[in-house]
């Protein structure tokens, strides 16, 4: 395992924000005429921390896409760089994975 330093920006309002990042219920980022959408009537979307997701998928949910949501986009526009690294830090070294 390779270590270095992360840049931590404001440490109560960066983990303010992965707090929402892991937690966010994603089922809504789809575009209603998007064929990737799932069927979520008999699941709930998977948690970033989820064990059954793994760190490709967790870049490619936090990665824009022409199936996401005008609104989605944008949140994820929003959210800085440097979270995006501690997110795939936290979520690739979290042991219920």
């Amino acid at each position: 395992m390779q270590g270095g330093p992360i840049f931590v920006a404001d440490i109560d309002s960066d983990f303010n924000q992965l707090e929402e990042i892991f937690e966010r219920d994603y089922s809504d980022r789809w575009r209603e005429d998007s064929s990737e959408k799932p069927d979520y009537s008999n699941r709930d979307s998977r948690k970033v921390l989820d064990p059954r997701r793994t760190l490709g998928s967790v870049i490619k949910l936090l990665t824009p896409s022409r199936e996401y949501t005008e609104k989605y986009s944008q949140w994820l526009r929003g959210i800085p760089t440097h979270l995006y690294a501690m997110a795939f830090i936290m979520r690739n070294g979290n042991p219920l994975s």
